[in-house]
């Protein structure tokens, strides 16, 4: 008998590894395609960080070129020029490496501080908020360090101010905003998007569920993003409506 319930023990203890597995390998998938399909929009950010240094590049350059063809060779004014070009080109470089960054796998946790974690997420879509002239309001307020593994993060906020970009885009929704509040081990997004239906809500982490057109919504990213707060940092994500929009909130633990 107690070798017929060891027997029985081991296959449910199998089995149930098994399963594990499959979830792990499952999840895993639905990271790499969430990721794959985050590309295309990074390419789009990328587009709109560069385009302002490199139009006042070309203008300057332009400018120095004329001057030289009319004979108005100023040494001064060449240099300030140049170190301006320069400036530029320092932007544009540090962009590339905001970019090259995220796409860095975390092997290991580090410690960070959420304010930081934030600061480098919007570095990479700023520029791209600030064309659909969306407002980024923000109250800071966490200066303790916190073991994350920053992309990961990174990629959970983008995920939540693109929900909010396009969902502004979507309603055409005048003076948008977005306020991002941390304190201590708490992130808060909020917008005035009009908010999210209660039907919607409740399923707006599910797996491929997207309030999106077909060909513009995978329905992973925030299913993702829960994941990844919830899985991989032992956090909370939650999400709400408030005062005519919708608030994300994030909370790690010690």
């Amino acid at each position: 008998m107690e070798i017929e319930l060891q027997n029985y023990t081991d296959q449910l203890n199998s089995k149930i590894e098994e399963e594990v597995e499959k979830n792990r390998k499952k999840d895993q998938h639905i990271l790499n395609q969430s990721r794959l399909a985050q590309m295309g929009e990074m390419i789009s950010m990328i587009a709109h960080q560069w385009r302002q240094p490199l139009s006042s590049i070309a203008a300057i350059s332009a400018t120095l070129s004329l001057d030289i063809t009319m004979d108005k060779y100023r040494e001064d004014f060449f240099q300030q020029r140049l170190n301006d070009i320069g400036e530029l080109s320092k932007h544009l470089s540090s962009t590339i490496d905001d970019f090259r960054d995220f796409y860095k796998p975390n092997k290991k946790q580090a410690l960070v501080t959420l304010d930081n974690v934030i600061q480098k997420a919007l570095n990479i879509i700023g520029n791209s908020l600030e064309n659909d002239n969306i407002r980024i309001t923000s109250d800071y307020s966490s200066d303790i360090e916190i073991s994350l593994f920053d992309n990961e993060i990174k990629q959970v906020l983008l995920n939540i101010l693109k929900n909010s970009q396009d969902n502004f885009k979507e309603k055409n929704i005048e003076k948008a905003r977005i306020n991002i509040s941390t304190k201590k081990n708490y992130i808060s997004i909020s917008d005035n998007g009009g908010g999210i239906a209660d039907n919607i809500l409740e399923k707006i982490f599910d797996p491929y569920f997207s309030t999106k057109c077909e060909k513009d919504g995978t329905g992973l990213g925030l299913y993702m993003s829960k994941m990844i707060i919830e899985e991989h940092h032992n956090a909370i994500l939650n999400v709400f409506n408030q005062d005519n929009g919708v608030c994300f909130t994030i909370e790690f633990f010690d």
